[in-house]
């Protein structure tokens, strides 16, 4: 009696499916400007699960954290947080966050922030498009200019 053998062969792919909650920018990044000598402070908030690890970026560079420029991120708010302490203007650019999870990753809206082309107190705080004006006006009496704010 002869048996006829046969072998089967089979395969099964398994994907693991990723479970969490990618990560979701609930607030971007703040937008804000200040005097020359300043600390800057951006913040965003951010969600996600697993806990989202979050990168800053400077001109689409990599930051990394050194005694002026401080990272920090508060779990318990999700919040995100960039301290430049002492800017200059060679901190002017394109500000990003990104952040990244075994979910997934999200990169908030970029911030531009610019130097100052005008002295003005070290208390001012503008909004991110504030234009300064000034105009200068002859005196009548004297003939000098003197610079006035308008109103």
């Amino acid at each position: 009696m002869k048996i006829n053998s046969q072998w089967h062969v089979s395969s099964v792919s398994l994907k693991k499916e990723t479970l969490g909650q990618r990560p979701t920018f609930i607030q971007p990044i703040s937008s804000c400007r200040v005097c020359s000598g300043e600390t800057v402070r951006f913040q965003a908030r951010v969600s996600g699960m697993p806990k989202p690890e979050i990168q800053w970026f400077h001109n689409e560079q990599l930051m990394l954290p050194t005694k002026d420029i401080v990272f920090h991120f508060d779990e318990s708010t999700g919040t995100a947080i960039l301290l430049i302490v002492d800017a200059f203007l060679e901190h002017a650019g394109q500000y990003s966050c990104k952040a990244r999870n075994s979910a997934g990753e999200a990169c908030s809206t970029h911030l531009r922030v610019t130097g100052w082309q005008l002295h003005v107190p070290s208390k001012c705080k503008f909004p991110l498009h504030t234009t300064i004006a000034f105009e200068y006006v002859q005196s009548i009496l004297g003939g000098s200019k003197e610079r006035k704010k308008p109103h």
